[in-house]
């Protein structure tokens, strides 16, 4: 296992839903979630695993991410209030798709305006 792994974090307001809870959210045993809360340290990547899956914050994945959310209404919210659907997000890769045609299409024509 990576050392990363087991570095422990602060488990700050986790704690609160008790360790049946963090058991079933973290797929580990009511044991481990019972000494996170004992200790208020909990592994690094068990930290990160409920700041994504519970508040949806994506900077846990890269740094790159940082202020984008996933939200509760299915939307990933970037840092400037903009909200996209999983549906304006696969459109956004075709209209990019037919955007490089076009221009494709336009300097071909260009080139050919200039023989």
């Amino acid at each position: 296992m990576d050392n990363a792994a087991l570095d422990m974090e602060p488990l700050r307001g986790f704690a609160n839903y008790g360790a049946r809870r963090l058991a079933h959210l973290t797929h580990s045993t009511e044991r481990a979630a019972r000494g996170w809360i004992k200790t208020g340290l909990a592994p690094r990547l068990v930290i990160r695993w409920l700041e994504l899956t519970l508040r949806g914050q994506l900077q846990f994945i890269r740094s790159d991410w940082d202020g984008w959310e996933l939200r509760k209404d299915g939307r990933l919210h970037s840092p400037d209030g903009s909200a996209f659907t999983i549906g304006e997000l696969t459109a956004y890769g075709l209209n990019m798709q037919l955007l490089r045609e076009l221009q494709r299409r336009r300097d071909g024509v260009n080139r050919m305006d200039g023989l």
